[in-house]
């Protein structure tokens, strides 16, 4: 998946070679802060292993859940099937190792043979389907010792190692290793206050500019884990839920006395009175004008 998406980058730091048969490492670096769909698809007997050094990497499984790759966190993936979505935020950097399982039999088992390691690549899948064949390596002592060695390490050293501790990450994977099981928790619960701490912004920013790009980079979240989770604190869309906020705000400015509509149109963070014209009679059912006289003729009824 990764491997796919870092081939046809451009103007970016990218580094890929070939480290033995089957066994290939990039060393990126993206040029920018951006927000990306990656493609979701990986080759038959493959294997990745991502070791992120910064940015952010949000997945999104069928069913809506979101697993989510940071600094000093590591991906393994083994099948992309379970995944609907994937999303770059931040400027991602760090080390991918990518293994061919069936091209590298050979030169895994000779590195194997050195180590004197037992490496059974169907325990490594039977593991990896057992987690939809995709893991998060939360951040642990293990993986902080290898995240420091690879900021010390000469640039052309850390590809190396990455292949290294890819087989190490293979071989615990065998073993059953509870390493493994350490994926982040409670990142749903982040991703909930986040979307709610967001609701709020909004509502009392109405007159900005608010689109998904510019929250995401304000509150350093995805696109992708905005929108699902925003869904699921507020149950409707972002996009539905501001729309609504900046109407019922118009019409509560539209209902004082001497209210004048351009002014109201930059109040809820319109550009133009045309795109507001068009919003307010389609949520309303009439024009910001017939508003203003049947509220102003409601007052005079209840005076």
């Amino acid at each position: 998946m990764l491997a796919e998406f870092l081939q046809k980058r451009e103007g970016d730091a990218v580094g890929c070679h070939q480290i033995m048969d089957g066994v290939r490492v990039c060393r990126f670096t993206l040029a920018k802060t951006e927000t990306v769909d990656l493609p979701v698809c990986l080759a038959p007997h493959r294997f990745e292993a991502f070791f992120c050094q910064g940015g952010c990497l949000v997945l999104e499984r069928d069913g809506g859940r979101l697993l989510r790759v940071a600094d000093g966190e590591i991906l393994l993936l083994s099948d992309a099937g379970a995944l609907c979505r994937a999303e770059i935020s931040g400027a991602l950097r760090g080390v991918l190792v990518t293994v061919d399982a069936q091209q590298a039999r050979e030169s895994l088992s000779a590195l194997c043979r050195l180590m004197d390691l037992s490496l059974d690549i169907p325990a490594v899948r039977a593991r990896m389907a057992a987690r939809a064949g995709c893991a998060v390596l939360a951040e642990t002592p293990w993986s902080g010792g290898l995240f420091a060695c690879l900021e010390q390490m000469p640039e052309e050293e850390q590809g190396r190692y990455g292949v290294f501790k890819a087989l190490e990450v293979l071989y615990l994977l065998c073993s059953g290793n509870a390493l493994l099981q350490q994926e982040r928790e409670g990142y749903g619960n982040y991703l909930m206050h986040t979307a709610a701490e967001i609701g709020a912004y909004m509502e009392s920013h109405l007159a900005e500019k608010l689109t998904i790009p510019i929250l995401c980079r304000r509150f350093g979240i995805s696109q992708t884990a905005l929108k699902v989770s925003f869904q699921r604190v507020y149950g409707t869309s972002l996009h539905r839920w501001l729309l609504g906020r900046r109407m019922r705000r118009a019409g509560e400015l539209l209902r004082l006395p001497g209210a004048e509509i351009s002014q109201v149109v930059r109040a809820v963070g319109y550009e133009g009175a045309s795109q507001f014209y068009i919003a307010f009679k389609r949520y309303y059912g009439m024009t910001p004008g017939q508003y203003i006289k049947m509220s102003e003729t409601g007052l005079r009824g209840r005076i």
